[in-house]
């Protein structure tokens, strides 16, 4: 099995030929499923919660960002890791938002010794900054690095293999990079998976 690997292709195919009891952890933001874009019409939960048990080891955890609707698809034991945010936000197509938003996560089996912190996390949606990007983004809903590497230090071990199915530009793969983990990523937009790449070689020269 490859890692340190983004493949151009769709999650649900690429998943199946990843070997059981093959992966340290699995962290991805997938469609919600909602329909607000036309990227968002696809709904991957089940298909997620399935192959995470399947693919994890022993031991170790899925972190399936999530919106509150989704909250009680696993028909298995799971929890909830809180995002608050700074404050509660408007929105002109949702109106009045909540100030917090929520991620799936669970563990296959007896969860193994790591360096679990806390299963909330605080985000400053006021600046915005390199880890904390919209503004010119290249990807229409980019993820805060800060959660993203929070999330990695605390439930994985250097030299683990992460896996991101919806990777996007490589925010996972860069977060794995810095802290010594090795990535495998599914990316189905040809244009997000180039830019992918790109970053990543970018990093290379840093």
């Amino acid at each position: 099995m490859k890692t340190n690997i983004i493949y151009n292709e769709d999650c649900i195919e690429g998943m199946k030929r990843l070997p059981d009891n093959s992966i340290d952890l699995l962290l991805t933001d997938p469609p919600y499923g909602i329909g607000i874009a036309k990227w968002d019409k696809r709904d991957y939960y089940d298909f997620l919660f399935n192959e995470s048990i399947r693919i994890l080891k022993e031991g170790r955890y899925a972190f399936i960002f999530s919106t509150k609707k989704n909250l009680k698809r696993p028909n298995f034991k799971h929890d909830i890791f809180a995002v608050i945010k700074s404050f509660a936000q408007y929105r002109q197509h949702l109106g009045m938002i909540d100030g917090w938003y929520p991620i799936i996560y669970f563990v296959k089996g007896k969860p193994r010794r790591c360096n679990p912190k806390k299963n909330w996390f605080i985000l400053n949606t006021a600046p915005r900054s390199k880890n904390n990007p919209k503004i010119n983004s290249k990807h229409p809903t980019p993820k805060n690095k800060d959660i993203i590497n929070h999330i990695i230090t605390s439930y994985s071990l250097q030299n683990d293999i992460v896996l991101d199915p919806f990777i996007g530009s490589g925010t996972t793969a860069i977060a794995c990079k810095r802290l010594n983990r090795k990535y495998i990523g599914f990316e189905i937009n040809k244009e997000y998976y180039e830019i992918a790449q790109q970053q990543i070689e970018a990093e290379k020269t840093l």
